[in-house]
């Protein structure tokens, strides 16, 4: 699908901005396989970002014929840009909280619904 707008994303520290992240996904279904990729422009992607998109895919998305969600830890990607210029506060790794002035719940929770909405209109 084409780029889908994520934010806005309210940047921590310094001024308050609101900025708009983008995201390209791609969703390959085929009659044995299903592969769920995200690039977003973010730093990089994370274990509970990835597992919390899995779970909110869960409640938008079918199930595949075995009762298992579409999108799962085994085939899903969830892929930042590298750009110096994104959002922060959405990484649970305390290192990458320091620069961000902690974790943001609203900037995760907007990533979250971001990425999933974007995974769910590649599908449709």
């Amino acid at each position: 699908s084409e780029k889908d707008s994520i934010g806005p994303i309210h940047q921590q520290g310094g001024e308050n901005k609101s900025a708009k992240s983008k995201s390209k996904q791609r969703l390959l279904l085929s009659a044995n396989k299903t592969i769920c990729f995200v690039s977003v422009d973010i730093g990089m992607g994370s274990d509970l970002l990835t597992s919390r998109v899995i779970k909110r895919i869960a409640d938008l998305l079918p199930s595949d014929d075995g009762n298992r969600p579409l999108c799962h830890l085994e085939n899903t990607s969830i892929s930042g840009t590298h750009t110096h210029s994104g959002p922060g506060g959405f990484l649970q790794y305390t290192l990458y909280q320091i620069t961000s002035l902690g974790f943001s719940p609203e900037t995760f929770d907007t990533l979250v619904e971001g990425i999933s909405q974007s995974i769910y209109r590649a599908y449709r």
